[in-house]
């Protein structure tokens, strides 16, 4: 800014002193008086030459120049210094530019960086503030509340915000298992049993180890609490507890209960923490596994006897503690010295005033240092200085001796610490010096040394940021605003101190002047101001100090009205030093309060925002409107119970102490309510009431079903439920709050007894039998017992009374007459008189609202406008006015008895309750309707007073004004229903509150002048038009000393003064622009008392002006919506596919899907996901009418219940495939079907030359692979963008396997499908045969030019989208539209009439850009191919329809000729009638992205900020360019007949209004102006350009300004312009540098920065935190994106696989063996390589660390270093340990790129490292989970991942090193391995799928229920390592005996005989085991389920003892799998 400054400024003095050189007079620096021009050889007969004659210094001339480059680049615009000549003008013109760039630039940077400053501590304060809302929802007591926010102030103190798992989670394994070392490992070294461990058992330890924080005084262990694992500290005190005693103290590295470790064991002890703790918990169940796994029995044992010891050892060392530490004193002075006590807040209070009165007295004091004041004078200032001087002494003394503060959540009362902290926190010189009163001194110097010694306190005034933050909390516990509303305060209050300060030093300035003895200063010159009635002795003195602070906050808000400015150098220099420094600060708390405005009532924002999504989506689903409303009324009721928060996952963020503790508070309640819960122990109770899990029921839901299997017992927490028969016709009871129900289902599995309706909204807790259960087995078997003989006893109770209940009812008819359950109260609609029958969203109430809000918007208007100007009565006011009373009547009428309203979700349609409901808002009502006024009639006789009076009285009724957000957001949802893009009805809500706000500005700045003098005085005087002094004798009596004198005396009223609606214009504009600070300062206020008023006005300006700028900029930046994220993903994946060189067509296909997903889905690929938060009954409604058509159109379902249809419908996953995504690969194993419900596939063959069929809406494929475990025989793939249901194998499993099926039957439909599919493929197949044999019929009947084509129109090449041809002709329409936006309004406004002629052979081009659109419309009508939903439209009927259906109309008007009707009207007129061309400017926003996407096509990479940069800029030069036409415009064609226009005054140089040297000059005798002077356009358009851009860019210098009320309206509207499209470009810069904040460099220096932080917080080694860096930094030159798998995860995995392998292709190739895999099989596996850079000499891992990751090398030298040492290696490893050393022998031990290494983590149980790795250089390692791998083996069949896994075993690279250590793997093994993955009813139906990415060791090592497979080990014993998931014991497969009688469910006959003829045969031997089923109990059961009979017929299928009739089974064999 300071270098732009000096450039303009040195440019603006050249261009004058260049001006000047040439002879013009009429030059800046002439008139501010450094220079005269004169000409040196006048009279010598040749062209005279002139110089300057200097009357300033250089360095005056410079100052000059800076001081105006910079209130013009600032856009302050005093008005002092203006262009003269054109050149001038120009370089202004230039410079505003480049100010306004500059400007809005800072403002933009300053918003983000006030907002980014304190993200992080703003997204802390956001979450803390739903936790508060939260805790009040659930009214939890105060001390929990106040423990709860201690703990995040805690976490936030140790953090700062950090996310330290997402920080983890995204480094590889190898450097997680490093940083987890760094942790956790010297913790876990520090027991004793583990000091003698190796590395790998070490690291697989520390793997597992569990890390909680938890609050002073939380429980970590109680008494008879069955202890899980060893507790280690980590940070903070810890008591063990016996009784009341202290028993032992521990600190970091103690631990406790190391005996747990092998022995379970009940405490006895309470454990509990004294001050914040970070506990680490290694459990016991962890440790068991992993030593079992790496260790013998002997060291095992050595183990356990050692810890037996300690154990001992310390049980003898508890012993030797004494008692606890008292408590905190309670008593005295000291209760009120606690940190939390009322006196301590009282106190902060008292100081914060004292902070803020030295804030604002410093400078004050400072202010009058110059000036000789006496004592008398400053009384009150210094008596209330020295007693704030006390305050503050005592405050010392307080701080240092009696206040408690608080340390790591301790409380600390002892002196001794206080004042030893208040030492360590506090300056003690400067508190004492500070503090004493110094100036005391100035009795013996002088009074005038007081003020200057009192300066001294100025160090206290930096104290207010600290108070500030302090008082923002104290605020926040006092529930005082929301937390962006307290922002806002904070900023305004620190506008007005900034304000404050400079304004002191402005008066200090021009009293320093006086001193150095300068000419004038600013104060004499304000004073002698004939214009205004300033005098610095009003207002009691201190007007001098007010006009000061007034001249600040014009100066810094660029209001810049231009009447106070610098006189003197020394003010001179102060001024720019104030703009340039202050004109940044006060534009960075603009943009802080635009950012805080922007985000006001965010939590509501969000909520509209998602209930805006939901509405979207179910409009688009064609939902019912019943349906829809339930939805909305649900989340009506989730706002208003619970205002918008996560409650589970707030309770899932907490500590587990402390969520228990809410727990118990929240549902302690209900389970003590609970008869067989409430003689529990507390520590049963207390682990129910963390099983409960909350859920909603709406009105009318069925909770229960009767004779459904209950999983779910049910806690009534709000609401009411009955408890009836299926059919409603018997009610057994109505439970309420409090009650519960279900509970039988804890038994056993039996069928409920009744069914369970809601009645209202109901808030109920669930506790799950599994959870129950699971509970149950933690506590001892007598336990257990007890409590289920409880339930059993209720149980028995509660049926036995439903029985005597329902056999009441049937042997006595009459009861059921008489009694029966309340029900809810069907929607009443014309019911009459009892309910309210209109509804929220019925028609009439919609109209109703916007009447009301008409109603409400005309008395804010009017009331405040009659008041400041009306002055006599007009009866049609009131007909006006009482015609809206009549309606206000009314709506107190239909509030109070009709209307209906909704109330948490439910509509209220009782009258009573509608009546109590309004009282509440009655009262206010009535008074807003009576007719106050009328009295005025009786009472007052005095008719000058009556229309004041009448007017005062109507002030009531803007207490209607409290409804008026309330009502516009009710007229907004209904405009959404109508499909209305709000967006700009948004803006225009806001301008029109702006309006309305200067409206009221506007009244009040005339009331001043009008009560200013006495009217009464003046009616007799004269109304001549003889002039006084400025006016004539009544407007001078009327208007003296007021603003409206300068009005008259500039000549913009009339000398009466005006009518008026003529002062009612001025005076709004002075109040628009005021409050959108683009001020030309024609209207200033002239008194003390008016500068006051503006001053105040102002500051809410800048207020109104940051919302504008907030609000348009969000608008603008798509900040406040998801489409931001949208936006910034697309932007981040065109710069990856930029940076990586994808292919054209992948790039097209990523562009057509994204446009697709925004146009379609608005930006979002779930937008189902709201399902989530739906009670199950709407999720079954909704997906009734979206998925269930699916499941039941398909034949192979049709005999499923509708109960499992209606499931599986849930279950289907919405997907988007993008244009070419291939869904189902040829080869593959298939896991899921697919159901298609928009766009077409194609199902093409192998070899990819034959498609068999072409599917679309309704179809369905992939349907074999969830029964058949077999190879697809097809691929699939989209030929436009599709959206589909899939239904994966292990969904249609767990369905299934609960449910009796007909399997049998379905399987017939399935090969009946795939049979008929065959035979389709297969007479395709020999058709195309045919068909490419000549002679043959079918050969002449389709030639080979036949196929593929169109039966239209061909569309030729050129046309099509991308086409060089299409590229040109889409360019020249921007550019030829472009030309016309220009040129079209210029000649229309600037072309003169006899210039016409001449000009018309220019239009020769315009003619021809004519023809060039029109051929245009044919193109696009007939030719030209469109993109619809991802694919090009090359149909030319379809062409015409979707161009119809778009931008024909504005194309076609556009290109209509109306310049012909010149050759009727005349030539005149042509320009005028060619502005009918300029619709097609509406057409710019679509070029401009044709534009993009070509530069793009052609590598020219633009982002999307930098582009929406661009195009802001150019409209802002647009709109400049029209208004300046428009403001031209006016002149010429509206004032062609007033003498003074804007034009006929703009006379630079001083010349005559009207006269020779001004712009437009008047002719007297023919009574009009000649538009421009001399017919010098140029010069009228850069004038006029210069008036818009000084306005638009709130520059303002008022050198120009309207005259006539029809400029000076346009004025206004150019205003509200100026200030919308300035915010525009600040929110284009906001877009571009949020988007390098977020997501360019800047945002990875962002998170490198915190990145640091965090290691240091965690004392990471340097080494490791280098790696770290490393890492990240490679990471992002490859993909310049933060967070590559967020951003990509937004495309199709098809789509994403293609994308890496494009990426990757050349790194694969390099490596044999993924070279040698199949296509898809190598991008799947590209797309789960994750990089790794490793530096030189870096060690990748170490022998015994922990890994899961194989690594292939890309690029490097990689070292293997092999251990000597096999006691740090686990079993496996051991046993391997041969392997190993022959691949060293065979390969080396230096690994280059082909190579790879890593691999044995396939063999290994623990995945512990066997080898240690090095980088010798530089390297590129390139890593494959194994949990990805397996997935990727689950794609493939059974030989081809054996294969695959036994080439990453025993060859690397090229070499092979080992033959047969797996080939003993036996084919009988994998088939029924196979058998059991395919229908997923054995093994893997109760245990985790081997094949299944859950599976993953790296995940099998934190449960206990891990599967591990040794795939090395014998096959007799590869069952025997599969562990069960629950109560930690194993299971085992179990074999049926021969002999063991087969059931067999839902067989067919011949099945049946099949199966029972192997019973009688006695079974035949087999090589494998047959799988009958498994039981959890690990017993052998006879399959009795469908899914145990599905298992046997795949057995007796693969035996031969099953069999399919051929036919089927080749069907099935060969089929391609798709409907």
């Amino acid at each position: 800014m300071a270098l732009a400054g000096h450039w303009c400024g040195c440019a603006f003095f050249f261009v004058a002193k260049h001006e000047a050189l040439k002879g013009n007079v009429s030059t800046w620096p002439q008139a501010a008086g450094m220079y005269n021009v004169y000409s040196t050889n006048e009279n010598d007969g040749i062209s005279p030459s002139f110089s300057l004659e200097m009357h300033s210094s250089i360095s005056q001339c410079y100052l000059k120049s800076l001081y105006w480059a910079y209130i013009t680049m600032i856009t302050t615009g005093f008005g002092d210094i203006v262009p003269l000549s054109i050149p001038e003008t120009v370089c202004c013109i230039i410079s505003m530019y480049i100010g306004v760039i500059i400007t809005t630039c800072t403002i933009a940077n300053l918003q983000l960086l006030v907002t980014n400053m304190d993200a992080a501590l703003t997204s802390f304060q956001n979450k803390v503030e739903l936790i508060k809302i939260f805790m009040r929802y659930r009214r939890l007591p105060i001390s929990l509340q106040k423990k709860i926010v201690s703990f995040y102030d805690y976490q936030w103190d140790l953090l700062k915000g950090a996310n330290e798992e997402k920080f983890l989670g995204e480094l590889p394994r190898a450097l997680q298992q490093q940083v987890s070392n760094c942790m956790c490992r010297d913790l876990v070294c520090s027991l004793p049993v583990l000091r003698k461990a190796n590395n790998a058992l070490l690291n697989a330890l520390t793997d597992c180890v569990e890390i909680n924080i938890y609050s002073p005084n939380d429980d970590i262990l109680k008494p008879g609490e069955q202890m899980r694992g060893t507790i280690i500290v980590s940070r903070g005190d810890v008591e063990v507890l016996n009784g009341d005693s202290v028993e032992r103290r521990m600190m970091r590295f103690d631990r406790y209960a190391e005996d747990t470790l092998f022995f379970p064991k009940v405490s006895d002890r309470w454990v509990t923490t004294k001050t914040f703790c970070e506990i680490y918990l290694l459990p016991t169940e962890d440790f068991q596994r992993i030593i079992h796994a790496q260790c013998e029995r002997s060291h095992i044992a050595q183990m356990k006897e050692t810890t037996l010891k300690i154990s001992r050892s310390t049980s003898k060392a508890n012993k030797m503690f004494g008692s606890a530490e008292s408590s905190v004193p309670t008593k005295g002075f000291q209760k009120h010295a606690h940190p939390t006590s009322y006196f301590r807040k009282l106190w902060f209070g008292t100081m914060f005033i004292a902070v803020i009165y030295y804030t604002f007295a410093i400078p004050l004091n400072m202010m009058k240092c110059v000036e000789d004041v006496i004592f008398p004078h400053m009384t009150f200032m210094l008596s209330f200085g020295y007693l704030v001087d006390v305050i503050w002494i005592v405050d010392i003394i307080f701080k240092s001796n009696f206040f408690m503060y608080t340390d790591e959540g301790i409380i600390v009362h002892d002196k001794e610490y206080i004042r030893k902290n208040f030492l360590a926190n506090h300056n003690l010189p400067k508190e004492v010096i500070t503090a004493l009163p110094i100036d005391i001194v100035a009795l013996i110097f002088g009074s005038r040394y007081c003020n200057i010694l009192r300066v001294t306190k100025i160090v206290r005034a930096f104290d207010v940021f600290a108070y500030l933050k302090e008082a923002e909390k104290l605020m926040s516990e006092f529930k005082f605003g929301s937390q962006p509303m307290r922002r806002v305060l904070k900023l305004n209050f620190l506008m007005v101190l900034v304000c404050h300060w400079v304004g002191c030093f402005w008066y200090l300035i021009a009293e320093l002047g006086e001193a150095f003895n300068f000419n004038t200063n600013w104060k004499y010159e304000d004073e002698n101001n004939t214009s205004l009635s300033i005098s610095h002795s009003d207002l009691g003195g201190a007007s001098g100090y007010l006009r000061s602070v007034y001249w600040a906050i014009v100066g810094m808000s660029t209001v810049g009205y231009g009447d106070i400015i610098p006189t003197n150098d020394l003010e001179t220099i102060f001024s720019t030093i104030t703009i340039l420094f202050g004109g940044l600060v006060l534009p960075a708390i603009v943009g802080g309060l635009a950012a805080y405005m922007g985000n006001l009532n965010m939590a509501v924002t969000i909520h509209k925002q998602k209930i805006g999504k939901i509405r979207s989506y179910m409009r688009k689903s064609h939902l019912e409107f019943s349906l829809i409303d339930k939805v909305l009324r649900f989340y009506d009721y989730l706002w208003s119970r619970q205002g918008g928060i996560d409650e589970q996952g707030i309770l899932d963020e907490l500590p587990g102490p402390i969520r228990q503790r809410v727990a118990i508070y929240v549902n302690g309640g209900p389970i003590n309510s609970i008869p067989f819960f409430s003689s529990c122990d507390e520590g049963i109770k207390e682990h129910l009431v963390s099983l409960l899990k909350p859920r909603v029921f709406l009105p009318n839901d069925t909770i229960a079903y009767e004779g459904e299997v209950g999983k779910e017992m049910f806690l009534i927490e709000r609401g009411h439920v009955k408890v009836s028969s299926s059919d409603k016709k018997v009610t057994f009871c109505t439970l309420e709050e409090g009650d519960f129900f279900g509970e039988s289902c804890l038994l056993s599995s039996t069928g409920r007894t009744a069914s369970v309706f809601a009645l209202t909204y109901c808030d109920c807790f669930v506790l799950s039998k599994n959870d129950f259960n699971e509970m149950l087995e933690a506590y001892f078997p007598s336990t257990r017992k007890t409590i289920m003989n409880s339930i059993e006893n209720c149980v028995n109770k509660k049926n036995k009374t439903n029985s005597s209940i329902n056999r009441n009812f049937i042997e006595y008819p009459k009861c059921l007459r008489c009694t029966g359950g309340p029900e809810v109260k069907k929607d009443p609609e014309g019911t009459g008189t009892e309910f309210a029958t209109i509804r929220p969203d019925s028609i009439f109430r919609q109209i109703w609202n916007f009447i009301m809000l008409i109603a409400i918007v005309y008395n804010a208007w009017m009331i405040p406008y009659r008041l400041a100007f009306t002055s006599q009565i007009i009866k049609t006011n009131f007909i006006v006015d009482w015609s809206f009373d009549t309606f206000f009547f009314l709506d107190i009428y239909l509030n109070y008895s009709k209307f209906s309203y909704v109330f948490q979700g439910e509509l209220v349609t009782d009258k009573d309750s509608v009546k109590r409901n309004y009282r509440k808002k009655l009262r206010e009502d009535i008074i807003t309707v009576l007719p106050l006024e009328v009295m005025c009639f009786f009472f007052i006789t005095d008719e000058a007073k009556l229309p004041l009076a009448v007017s005062a009285l109507r002030i009531p009724k803007l207490l209607r004004l409290s409804r008026l957000l309330e009502l516009s957001g009710d007229v907004f949802k209904a405009l959404e229903d109508t499909h209305i893009f709000i967006a700009p009805l948004k803006l225009l809500q806001l301008l029109s509150g702006v309006i309305l706000i200067a409206h009221w500005a506007c009244c009040g700045f005339y009331a001043f002048a009008r009560f200013q003098n006495d009217h009464e005085q003046c009616y007799d005087l004269d109304t001549g038009d003889t002039i006084i002094s400025w006016g004539n004798e009544i407007s001078e009596c009327m208007w003296d000393d007021t603003w409206v004198r300068r009005q008259i005396q500039n000549g913009k009223l009339p000398i009466n003064g005006g009518e008026p609606w003529q002062l009612y214009i001025r005076a709004f504009h002075w109040a628009l622009p005021t409050l959108v600070v683009v001020v030309i300062g024609d209207v200033v206020p002239i008194t003390s008392n008016e500068t006051l008023y503006a001053f105040l006005w102002m500051v809410v300006g800048v207020t109104i002006n940051a919302t504008i700028i907030g609000n348009v900029a969000n608008l603008v930046a798509n900040l406040e919506t998801e489409s931001s994220e949208f936006v910034k993903k697309a932007d981040a994946i065109n710069h990856f596919m930029y940076l990586h060189k994808v292919p054209q067509d992948l790039q097209d296909r990523v562009e057509h899907f994204m446009t697709y997903l925004w146009t379609a889905h608005g930006g979002t690929n779930n937008e189902e996901e709201f399902l989530e938060d739906l009670p199950s009954t709407l999720q079954m409604e909704i997906t009734d009418h979206t998925r269930l058509k699916h499941i039941k159109d398909c034949p192979f379902f049709d005999f499923c219940s509708y109960e499992i249809i209606k499931a599986l419908s849930m279950r289907l996953k919405p997907m988007v495939f993008s244009l070419g995504d291939v869904m189902v690969h040829d080869g593959e194993m298939g896991q899921e079907m697919f159901f298609l419900c928009k766009g077409e596939v194609q199902v093409i063959s192998k070899d990819g030359k034959t498609v068999f069929a072409t599917l679309s809406k309704g179809s369905f494929f992939g349907e074999t692979s969830l029964f058949f475990k077999q190879k697809r025989t097809s691929t699939v793939s989209a030929i436009s963008v599709c959206e589909l249901f899939q239904l994966q194998k292990v969904d249609l499993d767990n369905e299934l396997r609960q449910r009796d099926v007909d399997l049998n039957r379905m399987l017939v439909v399935i090969t009946n499908i795939a049979e008929t599919n065959k035979a389709r493929n297969t007479a395709v197949s020999a058709n195309l045969d045919t068909k490419n044999t000549r002679n043959k019929k079918l050969h002449k009947l389709i030639g080979p030019s036949s196929l593929g084509g169109t039966h239209g129109k061909r569309i030729k090449k050129i046309f099509l989208p991308d086409s060089s041809f299409r590229a040109t002709w889409d360019i020249l329409c921007m550019l030829f539209t472009v030309y016309f936006t220009f040129s079209i309004p210029y000649r229309a406004s600037f072309i003169l009439d006899d210039a016409v002629t001449d000009t018309m052979k220019y239009l020769v081009i315009d003619f021809i850009i004519d023809v060039f659109f029109m051929i245009d419309v044919y193109f696009r009508y007939k030719c030209f191919p469109v993109i619809k939903n991802g694919s090009v439209v090359i149909d030319t009927q379809e062409i015409r329809q979707l161009y119809q259906r778009g931008r024909m109309a504005i194309d076609v008007i556009s290109c209509i000729p109306l310049e012909l009707l010149a050759f009727v009207w005349g030539q005149e007129y042509t320009f005028i009638l060619r502005l009918i061309h300029l619709a097609r400017v509406f057409q710019l926003p679509t070029y401009f992205a044709m534009t993009d996407h070509y530069l793009n096509l052609w590598n020219i990479r633009i982002s999307a900020a930098t582009s929406l940069l661009f195009r802001m800029f150019f409209y802002y030069v647009i709109v400049n360019h029209w208004c300046g036409c428009a403001w031209f415009a006016i002149h010429r064609y509206m004032e062609r007949n007033i003498m003074y226009t804007w034009a006929t005054v703009d006379c630079p140089g001083n010349f005559e209004l009207a006269g020779h040297g001004c712009l437009a000059v008047w002719d007297g005798d023919l009574g009009y102006h000649n538009i421009c002077d001399g017919g010098n356009m140029r010069r009228c358009y850069i004038r006029s350009v210069y008036f818009v851009i000084t306005t638009i860019s709130t520059v303002g210098y008022g050198d120009i300004a309207p005259v006539t009320e029809i400029e000076t309206i346009w004025e206004n509207v150019v205003v509200l312009i100026g200030a919308c499209i300035f915010a525009g470009i600040i929110g284009a810069f906001t877009a571009y540098l949020s988007q390098i904040d977020t997501s360019g460099s800047t945002a990875f220096r962002t998170k490198l920065q915190k990145l640091q932080e965090y290691m240091k917080y965690r004392n990471l080694p340097d080494d490791l935190q280098t790696q770290i860096l490393a890492y990240h930094q490679e990471r992002w030159n490859r993909s310049q994106i933060i967070d590559e798998r967020a951003v990509m995860n937004i495309l199709p995995i098809p789509l994403q696989m293609d994308l890496s392998y494009a990426v990757l292709k050349r790194v694969i190739f390099k490596i044999p063996i993924l070279k040698s895999c199949t296509a898809i099989v190598r991008e799947r596996i590209a797309h789960a390589l994750n990089l790794q850079v490793c530096p030189s000499s870096s060690t990748i891992y170490n022998v015994g660390d922990i890994g899961w990751d194989i690594y292939f090398i890309g690029s490097g030298l990689i070292e293997v270093i092999l251990t000597t040492d096999t006691s740090v290696l686990d079993s496996v490893g051991k046993s391997n340990a041969y392997r190993l050393k022959q691949k060293a022998d065979s390969c080396g031990l230096l690994y280059r790129i082909g190579n790879h290494f890593g691999e044995t983590c396939l063999l290994s149980q623990s995945g512990v490292r066997q080898e240690t790795t090095v980088a010798r250089t530089l390297c590129e390692l390139y890593l494959l989970p194994k949990s990805k791998l397996e997935e990727i083996w689950s794609y493939m069949a059974i030989d081809e991942s054996r294969k695959f896994r036994n080439d990453l075993l025993n060859r690397n690279g090229n070499t092979w090193h080992s033959f047969d250590a797996f080939n003993d793997i036996d084919d009988d093994f994998d088939y029924e391995e196979s058998s059991i993955r395919d229908f997923g009813y054995g093994v893997e139906s109760q245990e985790t799928p081997l094949n299944s990415p859950s599976s993953s060791p790296a995940s099998s090592t934190r449960s206990n229920g891990s599967t591990f497979v040794n795939w090395s080990s014998p096959k007799s014993t590869r069952y025997s390592v599969i562990h069960s998931q629950k109560n930690n014991r194993r299971s085992r497969l179990c074999i049926p005996r021969a002999e063991e009688k087969v059931r067999l469910k839902s067989f067919s006959a011949e099945s049946a005989k099949e199966a029972m003829r192997l019973q009688k045969n006695g079974g035949r031997k087999r090589s494998v085991p047959r799988v009958s089923s498994i039981s959890e109990n690990s017993e052998c059961n006879e399959p009795h389920t469908a899914q145990s009979a599905a298992i046997e017929i795949q057995r007796l299928v693969s035996a031969g003892e099953f069999t399919i009739p051929q036919k089927q089974k080749s069907s099935i064999e060969n089929s391609d799998d798709n409907s």
